[in-house]
């Protein structure tokens, strides 16, 4: 894939590969160490106008992201997973698996991730809008939730929450998912803290 960065086939049957090969956890080392994780994402956002190369890089983000081991979560963020889940989001909004499956990975990486590597890739104004386009899915309302709750324990993100508008789709989670406790604790926070500024 690095070699023939142009050539369309290679670039689709290694992404396919990658995607394929995520569905098996004990083959993370296997994928960490081939180095194809930069390359995948590489090819699909260079290549964006073709769904099934997007939907493997972001597949694969998605299924590495549930991985429990940070060395896997690192290797993500190193590739440049968070820019591209952010421009999947917005691009794919439509698509709710695929929009799914960004956000998911998203909140997943702030686990080794600090919050101005989200601002400065745009996840909170995309994240706003998922929230808002899938506003009766309690699964996007959590993970705005788990991102928001984490970028606010950072002084610096409070204001950029405020101005992507992220104060209105919270308070609107918070109300209509009440029984979501993992939703409710996070949102609650967020709001709490942005209220602050």
């Amino acid at each position: 894939m690095t070699a023939f960065p142009d050539d369309f086939a290679i670039q689709t049957q290694g992404g396919r590969l990658a995607m394929r090969l995520s569905f098996e956890a004990s083959l993370y080392p296997t994928i960490l160490a081939a180095r194809i994780l930069q390359p995948v994402l590489a090819a699909s956002s260079r290549l964006e106008g073709d769904y099934d190369l997007r939907a493997n890089g972001v597949i694969l983000c998605s299924m590495l992201s549930r991985s429990e081991s940070r060395a896997v979560l690192t290797s993500l963020v190193a590739a440049g997973a968070i820019p591209f889940l952010v421009a999947g989001a917005t691009r794919d909004l439509d698509d709710f698996i695929l929009t799914t499956k960004c956000c998911n990975a998203l909140a997943s990486l702030t686990q080794v991730e600090s919050s101005s590597a989200f601002a400065k890739a745009g996840a909170f104004p995309a994240l706003v809008t998922a929230m808002r386009h899938y506003h009766d899915d309690s699964e996007v309302q959590t993970c705005g939730a788990v991102l928001f709750a984490q970028a606010v324990m950072h002084e610096s993100s409070r204001a950029a929450l405020m101005e992507a508008g992220a104060l209105a789709p919270l308070v609107a989670a918070m109300t209509r998912f009440r029984d979501v406790r993992g939703l409710q604790s996070r949102a609650f926070a967020a709001i709490a803290a942005l209220l602050t500024l």
